[in-house]
């Protein structure tokens, strides 16, 4: 063998390890990412079977446009009822056997809550919920988007059949007023408030709905925010094929989210994202009458010159409403008292009111003034009602501006009245406080009792 051959074959050999190290990195890293895509593949098929097994999970990885058409599908909140006008759908998700806001139907709750849409909100941030986490004694949620006074009264007697210790109702100044008469005047629904306020008859009083086409056009157009934004281009087009159909991308955009919301929600804006605050802006712009409220971390719509039409002190439907609401929260507490009930008045005024404290100017906001004027009037008039008749009463609007006024925010940046998470606390405690001593001293005045007056007692609040 040459000197020449020698030389190269020795170069070989010397090549040949580094060669083979190359080649194993190589493969360590292919075998890396098949691990990594087989992962991610069973994480997938994962996400698929739960979200095939479990609705909740599901609607939790959908993007917000499916999670709208979603909704859009799902059975009525709400069904007719010949009595009440609608009551609680019971297949609706949220809702009891009974139709009610709640996990389950309780049979003796210690309180009972009863109202309209303020009351029965969602499941998860609804004031009876946080009630009882507030206070530890089982709170049922009574309350019925649509219902007013003449539907409280009208429920009552279901709800004393469940022996609670305290019924808290829910007034609110938005529309209460106005469903009453809508009821009673209207509907022709609840014959003995009628003949209560006037025995004569209803009939000299003028029969016109309050919710005028223009309050109609205004509930009926919704902001939603979900709708998805009109893209194009190939990688919009995958990213939207994704987004529908591939449930680790839908965790990451949950996990995304919420992170977003909890930071919102540390800046007292309720969890909601600046997507959303641009549809609302966006909606505005298309109502004159409604106004955008940006101030001290403040971000929501207004509506006063929509809701004076429902609190107009000088309208005589709303001067009958306000009889018929007086009237039926006398018979409410006369009924409460003979079975040993103690009555709480939540009253609960319009979001306008809550924020007429952080504003400097009315101005600014058409028909706030008149609304402010309006609704000041009747506030009044029902505090000086409910000390009059000696009924306990709480106005939650001075906890809600307490909330506003510390930067939080207690309702929703759209044009929604209902309070938030935040809003829906805040009446909670609010609410607590005057119920926490009255469930003391009822359970304190049953173990002061001998046994047999205290089973007299008893038997007389049951059935």
């Amino acid at each position: 063998m040459t000197t020449a051959n020698a030389l190269a074959i020795e170069q070989e050999v010397a090549v040949l390890p580094a060669t083979a190290r190359v080649a194993s990195t190589r493969r360590r890293w292919i075998f890396r990412a098949l691990a990594v895509v087989l992962a991610l593949a069973v994480c997938e098929v994962q996400l698929q079977l739960a979200s095939l097994c479990i609705p909740s999970v599901n609607y939790a990885l959908l993007p917000a446009h499916l999670q709208a058409r979603l909704d859009s599908e799902a059975p009525p909140m709400l069904i007719p009822d010949v009595v009440l006008g609608v009551r609680g759908n019971p297949e609706y998700p949220g809702h009891d056997s009974l139709g009610f806001r709640n996990a389950a139907v309780l049979e003796h709750p210690d309180v009972v809550a009863i109202g309209d849409s303020q009351t029965h909100s969602t499941h998860e941030q609804s004031w009876p919920l946080l009630h009882e986490r507030e206070t530890g004694h089982a709170t049922y949620n009574m309350g019925i988007s649509g219902w007013g006074p003449a539907e409280y009264l009208m429920v009552l007697d279901a709800a004393l059949r469940k022996n609670p210790k305290v019924i808290v109702l829910g007034l609110y100044t938005g529309n209460d007023i106005a469903d009453a008469y809508r009821s009673v005047v209207l509907r022709q629904a609840c014959y003995e408030l009628e003949m209560s306020v006037y025995p004569e008859g209803i009939d000299a009083v003028e029969r016109e709905d309050l919710w005028n086409a223009e309050i109609r056009s205004l509930l009926n157009d919704r902001i939603d925010g979900r709708e998805r934004k009109k893209t194009g281009g190939i990688f919009s087009a995958c990213r939207n094929v994704l987004s529908d159909h591939c449930k680790l991308y839908g965790l990451a955009r949950a996990i995304k989210n919420s992170a977003s919301d909890h930071i919102q929600q540390l800046l007292g804006r309720g969890g909601e994202s600046d997507r959303q605050w641009a549809s609302s802006v966006k909606w505005s712009k298309r109502h004159p009458k409604t106004s955008v409220l940006e101030l001290n971390h403040q971000r929501t719509i207004l509506t006063p010159a929509y809701r004076s039409a429902l609190i107009d002190m000088t309208d005589e439907r709303i001067d009958a409403g306000l009889k018929l609401t007086f009237e039926a929260i006398s018979q409410i507490s006369k009924r409460c008292k003979a079975r040993n009930v103690e009555l709480v008045v939540a009253i609960i005024p319009t979001k306008e009111w809550v924020y007429d404290a952080v504003i400097e100017t009315r101005r600014e906001y058409p028909g706030m003034k008149q609304l402010m004027a309006y609704e000041s009037t009747a506030l009044e008039s029902i505090a000086s009602f409910l000390r009059g008749c000696d009924i306990e009463f709480v106005n939650v609007g001075n906890t809600l501006r307490d909330c506003v006024r510390s930067g939080q925010q207690p309702y929703p940046m759209t044009t929604d009245g209902h309070p938030n998470a935040v809003g829906n606390e805040a009446i909670a405690k609010a609410i607590a406080a005057r119920t926490a001593p009255l469930l003391k001293h009822h359970e304190l005045a049953y173990s002061n009792q001998p046994a047999h007056q205290a089973s007299h007692l008893k038997a007389h609040r049951t059935p």
